[in-house]
């Protein structure tokens, strides 16, 4: 065990050295041997010292910085989430509109599209039938009504991880 250590430390004591030549930055390890013993690298102390000063200065003076900055940042991905959820509560209230269309299609299967659009008015600009949907036949109509089922599926699993953003919206099964 004490083997393997030396061998990973010393490895890692030489990466440490290139990172600090290549990146023209001082470098320091802390880590524990096998016995619970400190071992700090580089072997002078009070260089290492001085490195982990530096590193604990930089950092209180980045969180200090940071701390503004971040309350902006946590404003932003509020607002994305809240434009997500917008654009999620959109997209469910379309396709249950053409899972309601879907359904009265399914139920009025075999009779004309002219009959269906007469019996079931639809408002000004919106049509319950493509007119392209007439030339496929009715095994392709199924499969492509299998499709949007896997669509809706599939947008259900996606917004799944977030119940509390949409907590009574839910797209039909």
């Amino acid at each position: 065990m004490d083997k393997i250590f030396e061998r990973r430390k010393a490895t890692l004591k030489k990466k440490a050295g290139e990172l600090g030549r290549l990146c023209n930055s001082e470098v320091c390890i802390v880590c524990y041997d096998p016995n619970g013993r400190l071992d700090v690298w580089p072997d002078d102390s009070a260089r290492a010292q001085s490195i982990i000063s530096k590193y604990y200065y930089s950092r209180s003076e980045t969180s200090s910085n940071h701390h503004n900055s971040n309350t902006t940042s946590n404003k932003r991905k509020r607002e994305k989430l809240i434009n997500l959820s917008d654009m999620l509560e959109k997209k469910m209230r379309k396709l249950e509109d053409d899972l309601d269309h879907q359904v009265i299609s399914r139920n009025l299967e075999g009779q004309n599209h002219h009959e269906i659009k007469n019996r079931y008015p639809l408002p000004l600009g919106t049509s319950l039938w493509d007119e392209e949907l007439d030339a496929l036949s009715q095994d392709s109509l199924r499969g492509f009504s299998d499709y949007l089922e896997s669509k809706i599926q599939g947008l259900n699993d996606k917004i799944a991880p977030f119940p509390n953003v949409l907590k009574n919206i839910r797209l039909r099964d």
